[in-house]
């Protein structure tokens, strides 16, 4: 019966071991990484996708000129090394991206960076005239185009170079200088800048309705790839953990149940032989003799 009952006890510390082993064995998540999928900084915010990548820092920018990264505020920020611009629309057809000026001042903020985006943007130059109107006073410039733009928060004005002064209504205004800018004055003065890139392109992969990337890590070189294959991997992977989730699950059904029939066993043994042990001794009084 000693016998009988150190088996149960082996198995039982055979099952405990089991339920531990099960317990230091992680399901590892996929680490692949969905380039077929979109990324976006909130609600009414442009898709990210190639050639455009979303940091969260400049450290993590592998491809500068084409790192965006999300405000406080969900808003979508393109990383430029001097100024900050927010985007309002990618148009992945086109190739254009649209900025605009996240405190509506954009001659301002292109005052002393007249075209940071020669490096990775194709841009049609202008050839424009900048105007100091703080001492205006008033918020909008008597002309076709003045309510586009308030004086008081925003007095750096510009206009075609060929522009009329005293058509503009800039005659309060002190002419700053003359410069070649990558956009139009009438843009400006809608806080809206327009860039356009060239490469890299993926539009002859979208059109056989696949996606790009970048070939080995590259910085000029893209290749493209079929989504469909590729989610069809990521599906197979997430079919596979869904199966060893659901058969763990069981498993640990079962080793509790064979856990709970050990721990029964055991007691029952144990029992049976303190009954066994004391009926040797035979009816009161005899003591077995």
């Amino acid at each position: 019966m000693a016998k009988s009952s150190t088996l149960s006890l082996h198995g039982y510390g055979i099952l405990i071991t089991l339920m531990l082993f099960h317990k230091l064995i992680p399901i590892k998540g996929s680490s692949y990484h969905d380039d077929c999928g979109e990324l976006s900084c909130g609600p009414n915010q442009p898709p990210i996708r190639f050639p455009f990548q979303l940091v969260k820092g400049i450290h993590e920018c592998a491809h500068r000129g084409y790192c965006l990264y999300c405000t406080q505020e969900n808003n979508t920020m393109l990383f430029l090394p001097t100024i900050k611009l927010q985007v309002e629309y990618i148009d992945y057809q086109t190739l254009q991206i649209y900025l605009k000026d996240p405190n509506n001042c954009l001659p301002k903020t292109l005052l002393n960076h007249y075209n940071p985006f020669n490096d990775h943007y194709f841009t049609v130059s202008s050839s424009l005239s900048f105007f100091d109107c703080s001492s205006v006073g008033y918020r909008q410039l008597r002309n076709s185009y003045g309510s586009y733009q308030d004086m008081i928060s925003c007095p750096i004005y510009v206009t075609d170079s060929q522009a009329s002064v005293l058509e503009w209504d800039l005659t309060f205004c002190s002419k700053m200088f003359d410069v070649t800018a990558p956009v139009s004055a009438f843009d400006m003065l809608q806080n809206k800048l327009t860039l356009t890139w060239s490469k890299p392109a993926c539009t002859a992969c979208e059109a056989q309705g696949k996606r790009c990337k970048w070939k080995n890590n590259s910085t000029e070189v893209i290749e493209c790839f079929d989504c469909y294959n590729e989610r069809g991997l990521q599906k197979r992977i997430t079919d596979f953990r869904s199966f060893i989730v659901s058969t763990t699950g069981e498993i640990r059904f079962l080793l509790t149940t064979s856990l709970n029939f050990f721990i029964s066993l055991t007691l029952f043994n144990q029992i049976s032989y303190s009954y066994r042990r004391f009926s040797s001794f035979g009816p009161a009084g005899h003591c077995g003799f």
